[in-house]
């Protein structure tokens, strides 16, 4: 059975909110990002790889990690997404990477494992197997990647991601197609938490 470890990147700059954090803002009880941990926490995922960059300690106080969880810090958060992303890859044990965005709040343990499972399905068939799940054509996150590609991602010099290297590999992708918008909603701007909270 293929074991997958989440990369949850916690590492961002929040410039688009203009001054907080927005991973340590409130939603209910619990900072956007514990929220985002507690449901990856309860999913079928084998480890959960925090990587954290801006606030590194405040991070850290958020979360208590399961034992087979842990941080990572990236330096060079600051230069992009991707060395986030490869951080996490390198210190990955699974046998794929979901690659998970902290500020998703709307996705449930639920959603995470549907798209687990759509990828078993799918990387049983092919080894090279990518998924990302597609909202009315329009493609989404987290997305999950073969351990396959590991060296194709340390070694990517795009730094806003690993959206190049899917389009790369086309003919590998497998979408799980959906109608559900909390696979593409994020919070970027004030008025994104605002609304969220209404």
């Amino acid at each position: 059975m293929t074991q997958i470890s989440a990369i949850l990147l916690a590492a961002g700059l929040s410039s688009r909110m203009q001054g907080p954090n927005k991973l340590l803002l409130k939603l209910g009880e619990r900072s956007i990002l514990a929220g985002t941990y507690g449901e990856l926490a309860k999913s079928e995922v084998a480890e959960i790889i925090v990587v954290t960059g801006r606030d590194e300690s405040l991070i850290k106080k958020q979360l208590k990690l399961r034992p087979q969880d842990h941080f990572i810090h990236n330096t060079v958060f600051a230069t992009g997404m991707t060395t986030s992303i490869q951080k996490g890859v390198s210190s990955a044990e699974g046998e794929a990477f979901m690659v998970c965005l902290a500020d998703m709040p709307g996705l449930k343990a639920a959603h995470y494992n549907t798209l687990i499972r759509t990828f078993k399905a799918a990387v049983a068939k092919n080894p090279e197997a990518i998924l990302v799940p597609s909202v009315n054509g329009k493609r989404g996150n987290p997305v999950i990647f073969s351990a396959v590609y590991r060296s194709a991602i340390l070694a990517h010099t795009e730094m806003n991601g690993c959206r190049m290297l899917v389009k790369d590999n086309l003919k590998h992708l497998c979408e799980y197609i959906t109608d559900d918008l909390a696979f593409l909603s994020d919070i970027d701007t004030a008025e994104d938490y605002r609304k969220l909270r209404q």
